[in-house]
């Protein structure tokens, strides 16, 4: 993946993810997700850096894992695994500061042009109290399923795909 233009203009730049980002990391985690871990403490317990450390060095091993940075400070993460029949464990993580500068956006069209190519939906979950989620359904993503205090949406490209109309009439290709 690589940033957009706009983006690069603002100062913006991706990097791998290395070990050495743990404390980044937990440090980004903290400050964009805590207050929602907070509000639902009775699912969630105490906040626990040690899942945090587990969560950090899974994440390693999947198909995408970048850092963001912004003004020579780490200010963001983002990721996503793919998986055989869908690309899953997406993520976005931003301090407040680089929120609403389209970050989130541009990641999310990067994840449809991969749906697109790859045929396979794109996967998120997102605390229900967290505001991220009208982005997401801004940009397409439907709500499939409420569980917990979680809130499930998919995003499918129909690009290439051929089905059949309901009046038997033949088949409609995108």
């Amino acid at each position: 993946m690589k940033l957009s233009t706009e983006l690069q203009e603002k100062g913006f730049q991706l990097y791998n993810v290395m070990k050495e980002d743990l404390q980044d990391f937990i440090c980004i985690e903290k400050v964009s997700h805590y207050k929602y871990v907070k509000q639902h403490k009775d699912f969630f317990g105490d906040w626990n850096e040690t899942i945090l450390r587990e969560a950090f060095l899974n994440k390693m091993n999947m198909a995408y894992f970048e850092k963001i940075i912004w003004k020579e400070e780490t200010v963001g993460f983002v990721g996503y695994d793919l998986m055989e029949n869908a690309i899953d464990k997406v993520f976005i993580r931003l301090v407040p500061e680089a929120q609403n500068q389209g970050l989130g956006t541009w990641f999310l069209n990067e994840l449809k042009e991969i749906s697109a190519n790859t045929g396979k939906p794109v996967l998120l979950a997102v605390i229900q109290t967290n505001p991220a989620k009208l982005l997401y359904k801004k940009e397409g993503f439907q709500c499939y399923n409420k569980k917990d205090v979680f809130e499930f949406y998919k995003y499918e490209s129909y690009r290439g795909k051929e089905y059949t109309t309901d009046d038997g009439l033949g088949i409609a290709a995108f």
